[in-house]
């Protein structure tokens, strides 16, 4: 593997053309390699996404409204600014409480969070 290759950036832009709509009232737009993915998704207030997991650690990041995370026997509330790391494997469901959308920045954990913990290394 060339230097070329194995530190290239990745570099685009979310947008609404490379989006979907997982479950009513959740839109969801996303970057996703074969080893991690970026999203955005916006959760309608009362709209939820049922239980799920994934195989990879999933970081999730909340940038407006508030969302209710069940995590195993967990509840968790998150409001603008705060975080929570999701096992892999483990089942989760979200929901977005109050009046407002919940934004949400996904990341799973696999390139894209090697990567960063790599240059993180690098700048210490």
């Amino acid at each position: 593997m060339s230097a070329e290759t194995k530190d290239a950036p990745l570099h685009g832009r979310l947008d609404k053309s490379a989006g979907d709509e997982p479950a009513p009232g959740v839109s969801r737009i996303k970057l996703t390699t074969s080893e991690g993915g970026l999203a955005r998704i916006e959760i309608q207030a009362g709209a939820s996404i049922k239980k799920h997991s994934h195989k990879a650690e999933e970081l999730l990041i909340v940038e407006k409204g508030r969302l209710h995370v069940g995590l195993n026997f967990d509840e968790y509330i998150l409001g603008p600014g705060e975080y929570l790391v999701i096992s892999p494997g483990s089942p989760h469901d979200l929901k977005a409480i109050g009046k407002r959308v919940a934004s949400v920045l996904v990341i799973h954990m696999g390139y894209l969070g090697r990567t960063i913990a790599r240059r993180q290394r690098d700048v210490i």
